[in-house]
């Protein structure tokens, strides 16, 4: 489960720079054309993220206490400010190294 969620969290992230790497172009490029297309994917992408993030609540909701969940993520925001990193940053590192483990 945990490699799964890690493989679509990196291919969403791939896709989104992609999509950001694009409307740049048509943007710098004055391609008009492709940018409302372009902003209608990274809408999507931003939609699927957060669909995707509410999925794993979801689950850890079924599997920890309430003071597990509230702990977890007081750790997960210390220590993704210690690293200098937003925590969905720092946590998509964690989930991979846990992945990777398995």
């Amino acid at each position: 489960m945990l490699a799964t969620v890690v493989e679509k969290i990196g291919a969403r992230r791939a896709a989104g720079k992609q999509i950001i790497e694009q409307l740049q172009a048509a943007v710098q490029g004055g391609d008009a054309a492709a940018v409302e297309p372009l902003l209608k994917e990274v809408r999507q992408n931003l939609s699927q993220a957060a669909q995707g993030r509410e999925q794993l609540l979801d689950k850890l909701d079924q599997v920890l206490q309430p003071g597990q969940r509230a702990k977890l993520l007081l750790t997960f925001v210390q220590q993704a400010q210690a690293a200098g990193q937003p925590v969905e940053q720092y946590l998509f590192t964690v989930l991979q190294d846990l992945a990777a483990k398995q």
